[in-house]
């Protein structure tokens, strides 16, 4: 089964060119080479053509030429040195500022603000829009955007501690909390972990078998070494994963259900397959198909059974989490066009990665697959799958539109 997600967003235009060592507005370096890439998205009321220009230079300077002036800036421009990186945040059509890049790689992040799509701050709401400090940088949200768009580690890596660096110098929002974790627990537990996005997977704990047996209190409850007991914040809003949206809950769906991928413990830079076996994506990393795992049971309350889950299962739950619009729905209608998504057949996802162009990387290994063997064998599953695919495409019309200003 395979999931094709377009990412593209629509609202702020992020568009990011990666040069190899520095950059120097007004001037050029021999040979140059550009690019031009147009891609035609649909799906929202009009169709928008975007143009991506890609300059790759390397040699020695030569004499600028003469280039159209540009146009007056229409935000902010914003150059922000990080570990790996000099990250350049600028609108669509302004000239660049001159950035020694310092031998680090330059990643610069090209924007377009559309006031008619963005949620005024009067009209906002602190947590529902995941905004309690009422803040808007531009800068802060193309990069935003931008890292949401790009399935390069490295270059997503550099955006989001640039956006961590914006955070700091304007502190719009003091929050307290600890530097260090503080974790107690007794010495027979063990495998514990923390991730920073995760909750731990129950399944990768363990005790001494000669732990001590006590009665919790509860009923004839008693906390041995086949029993994990916790202390949290308190039980769950509701155990529908469509509408909880806290701690604690997201902790017990992480433990008895299955998103598309993973991190493995406490990892933080590469997925790993989880629902899904193996994944794709085009060649502008705008377009991801994932081939979701078979024998994957769920739980039919109405009749007290269980079956085996297919793309449309996996669809259906995607589908109405957007359709709720409650609390949680934010991360699937900020990237996903549900109304477009469809069930493909084995056939029809052989005939598309029979083009060869689409791109799938695993493990540090990138290729191009020509059929579903080989992505499979990228990702090491010879397992048996279900033979049903879907996509999603990206948010369109009607999606949430907090950005910019």
């Amino acid at each position: 089964m395979v999931t094709k997600f377009n990412l593209y967003a629509g609202f702020i235009i992020a568009l990011i060119v990666v040069a190899a060592l520095a950059y120097f507005a007004g001037s050029s370096m021999a040979p140059t080479k550009t690019i031009t890439v147009t891609e035609t998205i649909t799906g929202a009321p009009a169709t928008k053509t975007i143009t991506v220009t890609i300059t790759q230079t390397a040699g020695a300077k030569t004499p600028a030429k003469t280039a159209t002036p540009p146009k007056p800036a229409k935000g902010p421009t914003k150059v922000i040195e990080v570990s790996n990186a000099v990250v350049v945040v600028a609108p669509k059509d302004a000239e660049l500022p001159k950035v020694e890049a310092k031998g680090k790689k330059l990643v610069i992040v090209r924007y377009e603000v559309d006031l008619a799509k963005t949620k005024p701050i009067g009209e906002s709401h602190a947590f529902v829009d995941i905004n309690p400090a009422f803040y808007r940088d531009i800068c802060a949200d193309a990069l935003i955007v931008a890292a949401r768009k790009t399935a390069d580690p490295t270059i997503r890596e550099a955006l989001y501690e640039a956006i961590y660096k914006i955070s700091n110098d304007e502190a719009p929002i003091l929050w307290l909390g600890q530097y260090k974790l503080v974790r107690v627990y007794w010495s027979w537990l063990h495998g514990r972990y923390y991730h920073p996005t995760l909750a731990e997977r129950y399944d990768l704990l363990w005790e001494d078998s000669n732990a001590p047996k006590v009665p919790i209190g509860v009923r004839d409850y008693v906390n041995d070494h086949r029993t994990y007991v916790m202390v949290t914040i308190g039980w769950p809003d509701t155990f529908d994963p469509a509408a909880d949206y806290e701690t604690f809950g997201w902790a017990i769906w992480h433990n008895i259900g299955d998103t598309l991928v993973t991190y493995w413990k406490d990892e933080t830079r590469e997925v790993v397959p989880d629902l899904a076996v193996a994944w794709v994506y085009d060649k502008d990393a705008t377009t991801w198909y994932f081939v979701i795992r078979g024998g994957v049971k769920a739980y039919d309350p109405w009749h007290d059974k269980t079956y085996d889950i297919s793309a449309i299962d996996v669809l259906f739950s995607i589908w109405r989490i957007a359709r709720l619009k409650l609390d949680p729905s934010w991360m699937i209608t900020e990237f996903v066009d549900v109304n477009a998504s469809k069930v493909l057949s084995e056939e029809e996802f052989e005939k598309i990665l029979a083009s060869g162009e689409l791109v799938a990387e695993y493990k540090g290994k990138k290729v191009h697959p020509k059929s579903l063997d080989e992505l499979l064998k990228l990702f090491g599953e010879y397992k048996a799958y279900n033979s049903r695919y879907f996509y999603i495409p990206a948010a369109g019309n009607g999606t949430p539109q907090v950005k910019s200003l």
